[in-house]
């Protein structure tokens, strides 16, 4: 696995396994997750948090755990919304204009599903093209001679 120097300005979506239990990609090792528990005392399976340093408290938060705590209601929140119609999410976008976190999902929300509306568009335009190309080749018929013998009356 590659090793690289810490960055903390590099993003670290974390991805929810279920109510308070996230995963969080390893900030130095690629392909690399580890699952944070939040809650009253929270958790995390990556090394930091399982052996303290000198000087800190046992179980000290780590950043992974910074991590899903800081991305927790907009994780929680964006799960929520694939639930709802797109009718639901135009009233909601109105009601909660003022509140960063609810109306930024319900924007990413409306956002993919118009990237996927128009993905699957240009899909199917793709796809009807191919058939009627396909169509018009395989419709094709062939009048007249088909062979020399047939058009010059020479055979070889």
């Amino acid at each position: 696995m590659a090793s690289a120097k810490y960055d903390p300005g590099k993003a670290t979506p974390v991805v929810l396994i279920e109510d308070g239990k996230f995963f969080v990609p390893s900030f130095r090792v690629k392909d690399k997750e580890y699952v944070v528990t939040l809650g009253a005392s929270p958790s995390c399976t990556c090394p930091a948090f399982s052996r303290p340093r000198i000087g800190q408290l046992w179980h000290t938060p780590c950043k992974h755990i910074e991590a899903a705590r800081a991305q927790e209601a907009f994780v929680i929140a964006q799960a929520k919304a694939k639930g709802l119609t797109d009718t639901e999410i135009g009233r909601l976008l109105v009601k909660y204009a003022n509140d960063p976190v609810i109306s930024g999902v319900l924007r990413v929300e409306r956002e993919a599903r118009r990237r996927a509306a128009r993905e699957a568009y240009h899909d199917e335009q793709e796809a009807r093209r191919e058939a009627s190309e396909a169509k018009v080749w395989k419709s094709t018929k062939v009048f007249g001679p088909t062979t020399d013998e047939e058009a010059f009356g020479v055979r070889r």
